[in-house]
C-alpha cells in the first residue's frame, strides 16, 4: 500500500477510505474466522460462519477495485466463488476456490 500513499492521498475522505477499507474489512474476517476459546467443536463453528466469513471475503476481494481495476476478469469470479460459497455453505465449494 505504501506506492499508493503520496501527498495527494489524503486530500479528501474517501481517498482516506480507500486505504483503510481493505486492511479493516480483512481484520473483521479474521475476527469471525477465529473461534472462541470455549469453542470445542471448530468444524461446526467454521460451518456456522462460513456465510458471514465467505461474503468478508467477497467484499474484501472487491475492495481492491479502489486500487487495481486491470483484473477484473479473474477478481470478478473470484467473488462470484465467494457470494456462491457464501450462500450455498457447501464445503466442496472452498476446494474450487482453491
Amino acid at each position: 500500500m505504501n506506492q499508493w500513499v503520496t501527498s495527494e492521498t489524503f486530500g479528501t475522505y474517501f481517498s482516506y477510505f480507500q486505504l483503510l477499507a481493505p486492511p479493516l474489512i480483512f481484520l473483521l474476517v479474521i475476527g469471525v474466522f477465529t473461534p472462541d476459546k470455549d469453542t470445542v467443536d471448530t468444524k461446526q463453528y467454521f460451518r456456522d460462519h462460513m456465510g458471514i466469513v465467505f461474503g468478508l471475503l467477497a467484499i474484501f476481494t472487491a475492495s481492491h477495485f479502489f486500487f487495481d481495476s486491470d483484473d477484473w476478469i479473474v477478481r470478478g469470479v473470484a467473488i462470484a466463488l465467494l457470494i456462491l460459497t457464501a450462500i450455498w455453505k457447501k464445503p466442496w465449494l472452498v476446494y474450487v476456490l482453491l
